[in-house]
């Protein structure tokens, strides 16, 4: 028995048996009604008979032609298929690579994962953009939790402070409080500066006005900005200067100022930025714990 391609057909390679998964190419005509793919070896006709035409709209197989010398040869037939080349570079791949350096959390994964399986199935490039993008996206959240847990272990390692501060009212005994808990008009004895330097606050002793003390908050303003977005402390001091002096004329009483008092402020540094304070606290103060009245405008 030989296999027996219909019209239309193109001719097997030789000695082609079929497989029990081989499939014809959809784009072959269909066989004809009845039409038998395996015949007898034997000849089918004499030599004074000729084969029956092909039936109406079904097209002779062409003959295979050998390629032309020096040519190369097609390395696929019409019945091997070759997969599919690849289309080009993926462009939900680099997308997800261009959110993992941009650091749009989730998003990113979620794109990178859906390119890895658009490409298993379009066989396009840029699997390693789509990997390289969800390892970013992964890294970025790494990044954030372990600041949240750092942020975290310094609020739980600080002094714990009331949730408002009240002014005290006239004979009320100090208090050691958050300076952040400080409102415009509170008095508190300051520690004594460094001419020249930075200090680190924890806490304050807060007292009423009319009882000594050398400091008064006289303002208070914000800074905005993301976790992740501390200004530094050049710039949270420029700040503090700048808004600190801008508020004096308004604020302050300047029948009750002497030429000793001094204007200072409070910032958030980098840890209680971690910890969700943004507000810059504006001092008048004093060298002496003499004041026993308010310095704002009435």
């Amino acid at each position: 028995m030989r296999f027996n391609p219909p019209p239309g057909w193109p001719p097997p390679p030789p000695g082609f048996a079929p497989g029990p998964d081989w499939r014809p190419d959809p784009r072959w005509p269909p066989p004809p009604p009845g039409w038998q793919l395996w015949v007898s070896d034997e000849p089918q006709w004499s030599a004074w008979e000729r084969p029956a035409p092909p039936p109406p709209g079904y097209a002779a197989a062409s003959p295979v032609r050998a390629p032309a010398p020096g040519r190369p040869t097609q390395q696929w037939s019409a019945w091997e298929q070759p997969p599919p080349p690849p289309s080009g570079t993926s462009g939900l791949a680099i997308a997800a690579f261009v959110l993992g350096l941009l650091g749009v959390l989730f998003l990113g994964i979620i794109l990178g994962i859906v390119a890895l399986r658009r490409i298993g199935r379009t066989h396009q490039g840029g699997k390693g953009l789509a990997i390289a993008g969800i390892v970013l996206n992964v890294a970025w959240i790494a990044v954030i939790a372990v600041v949240i847990v750092i942020g975290s272990m310094a609020g739980s390692s600080a002094p714990k402070s009331p949730g408002v501060a009240a002014s005290l009212s006239p004979g009320a005994s100090s208090q050691s409080v958050d300076p952040f808990t400080l409102a415009t008009g509170d008095c508190f004895d300051n520690p004594t500066p460094t001419p020249g330097q930075t200090q680190t606050v924890t806490t304050v002793v807060q007292t009423a006005c009319s009882q000594p003390h050398n400091a008064q908050i006289f303002a208070t303003f914000n800074v905005s900005g993301s976790l992740l977005s501390y200004p530094g402390d050049a710039k949270m001091h420029s700040l503090a200067s700048s808004g600190c002096t801008s508020r004096v004329q308004a604020s302050l009483d300047g029948t009750k100022l002497t030429d000793s008092m001094s204007i200072r402020f409070l910032y958030p540094l980098q840890n209680s930025w971690l910890r969700g304070h943004r507000t810059i606290s504006c001092i008048v103060f004093n060298p002496t714990p003499t004041l026993t009245s308010s310095l704002l405008k009435s």
